[in-house]
């Protein structure tokens, strides 16, 4: 791996991983901020711009860039263009890696483009915009997110993340990134999961500060024990836009569905007018199991399973902080009147898409400390005294 200056660089690494055949090529990179210095070109090709994982020629080679930690390497775009694309076919593990700094002036995907089969593992998503959707990232194929932040990315539809493929997230957190139209944490049109997340303090122009789901016939959108809380649609406050927590279109079909989550807190307008969940065309709130809502004003609710309840209090919610664990969260704080804690299915307790037993919440705590594992992402436990560990 070397330039024609005989210095290993990321891009001159990236180049000779593209080239790999059997398993792959693991790229280690080191403590520093790598800053792509090359404009992009006419051919959109490996040598400018973006770093290009380009499709392989044969078999199913992996391109594996191994970070320090995400507060330790970062990848910084130099806002010439997105960050990294992933090319179709092909499958890529990036894991303890900042993004940053991507700009895509006429395209999808600010800090990244995934066309290909895409693992983000402890990665830190940041400062990234996009002109059409998706200012973290735009997947249109396969895309796992474990243990990853995603905050203050911009784009038209999306901020955070944009989906027309199929997408599992897990132990993650959205926050803090804006639509200039819908969708400001995760703008969902295929297969999205999202198990042990949180979705805090993003805004929209118009619908779905949180997340906005268009729900088209293959389109099914899953949550699973996850936290959406203070989130905001209309931000502009121009009276065009609903659905500060979710917002749910259904005009061609698809479903939106809920296990053991929590939507409240949410709001309109930049105003303290709740809006946790607005619908049109029809549009349905499926509910499994036991979840709690703030309001459910401007949302159909449909109990498919168990019960649904209403939020007895925002003040039983925390900030989203550092609670623990690798990502922030929003905390349930003590009080004879939250009734999140322990207000889990007690019959199926937390459960995933698979409907195994969740173990542990986003943080990596265990689950069920109580009579019953609590709503959202986030297990209170009264004896814990120190996010730590150290008890």
């Amino acid at each position: 791996c070397h330039t024609a200056f005989n210095k290993c660089t990321l891009r001159a690494a990236v180049m000779q991983a593209n080239r790999s055949s059997g398993l792959g090529a693991t790229i280690m990179l080191p403590a520093g901020t790598y800053v792509l210095t090359r404009p992009p070109n006419a051919t959109d090709d490996e040598t400018g711009g973006d770093l290009n994982l380009t499709s392989p020629a044969s078999a199913n080679p992996v391109i594996t860039i191994d970070g320090a930690g995400a507060s330790l390497s970062i990848i910084d775009a130099n806002q010439m263009d997105r960050a990294i694309h992933v090319g179709s076919m092909r499958t890529a593990v990036i894991n303890g890696v900042t993004i940053r700094g991507g700009f895509t002036a006429t395209a999808d995907g600010g800090g990244i483009y995934n066309q290909g089969a895409l693992t983000l593992e402890r990665v830190y998503v940041t400062q990234n915009q996009a002109s059409g959707l998706g200012g973290g990232i735009s997947n249109s194929s396969d895309l796992a997110i474990r243990d990853s932040t995603f905050v203050g990315n911009l784009a038209l539809g999306g901020g955070g993340l944009f989906n027309e493929g199929t997408t599992y997230i897990t132990h993650s957190t959205f926050a803090f990134n804006t639509a200039q139209d819908m969708g400001g944490g995760i703008y969902n049109y295929r297969q999205l999961v999202l198990v042990d997340g949180t979705v805090a303090g993003n805004e929209s122009l118009r619908n779905g500060g949180g997340i906005y789901a268009v729900e088209n016939p293959d389109a099914a959108t899953n949550i699973y024990s996850s936290t959406i809380a203070y989130n905001d649609a209309d931000e502009d406050n121009d009276s065009i836009g609903s659905g500060g927590g979710v917002f749910i279109s259904s005009n061609l079909g698809g479903t939106f569905n809920i296990r053991n989550t929590l939507i409240a807190g949410n709001t309109v307008g930049n105003a303290p007018y709740p809006d946790d969940c607005a619908v049109d065309g029809g549009g349905l709130l499926f509910s499994y199991g036991r979840n709690l809502l703030g309001t459910s004003d401007g949302c159909s609710v449909l109990t498919v399973s168990g019960t649904w309840n209403f939020l007895h209090s925002l003040s039983v919610l925390g900030e989203l902080r550092d609670n623990g664990g690798p990502t922030q969260t929003v905390a349930l704080l003590s009080g004879s009147n939250n009734n999140a804690i322990d207000g889990g299915d007690p019959t199926f307790g937390c459960t995933d898409q698979n409907g195994n037993t969740i173990p542990t919440d986003q943080r990596g705590y265990a689950r069920k400390v109580g009579s019953a594992c609590d709503i959202g992402a986030y297990e209170f436990d009264p004896d814990r005294i120190f996010t730590n560990g150290f008890d």
